[in-house]
């Protein structure tokens, strides 16, 4: 027979069934626990979200040491909600943002910095400022300058090139699917 993923994670199958409520016994029974992490939430079918809600809502009656650390774009948290009422009291939705300056400038300059590599101060500052210190672009600027350099420390005449590069990249991936998903009058 063939279950549902609802079916599993929530009362309506046969005990066995109940995958999420059999992790929790095991992990709380080996004192320890279980995070599932899933990225992009807000993809998720809405009886599939829905169904993940009240399991975990099952895992915090049964107090069963079992989370869900999720990531998604801001119209998750109406989503969530959507799907089951009372979700707004089982999780937090804290808010991320883009980084402060010095931070942003930590995450460029650190990994490059692990591998013997630095950066100008100038050429720091520009990729802060050209993204706006928002982490995915940072990583992106910081691997095109790395692609651009040809040794260390890094120019600002190196993220300059490197800037044309990080942008074609964001605008073939990461802005193009999201205007994909527009629709025509949106993209007009």
């Amino acid at each position: 027979m063939k279950w549902t993923l609802d079916e599993i994670l929530t009362h309506r199958a046969p005990a066995h069934r109940r995958l999420l409520q059999a992790v929790g016994e095991a992990t709380r029974s080996q004192n320890t626990a279980v995070a599932l992490f899933i990225d992009e939430l807000q993809y998720v079918q809405e009886r599939e979200l829905s169904a993940l809600i009240a399991a975990l809502h099952r895992m915090a009656q049964f107090q069963l040491p079992v989370t869900l650390i999720g990531a998604g774009l801001p119209q998750l948290v109406a989503r969530v909600g959507a799907a089951k009422t009372y979700a707004e009291r089982l999780f937090t939705f804290p808010e991320i943002g883009p980084l402060g300056d010095a931070a942003a400038a930590i995450a460029v300059q650190a990994p490059a910095e692990r591998l013997g590599v630095s950066y100008e101060r100038s050429a720091l500052r520009e990729i802060v400022q050209r993204t706006q210190s928002y982490p995915y672009f940072l990583q992106e600027w910081g691997k095109c300058c790395w692609d651009c350099a040809e040794r260390s420390p890094i120019t600002l005449a190196e993220v300059e090139t490197a800037s044309a590069e990080a942008v074609a990249e964001l605008d073939a991936s990461f802005f193009r699917v999201r205007f994909d998903r527009l629709s025509p009058s949106e993209k007009q």
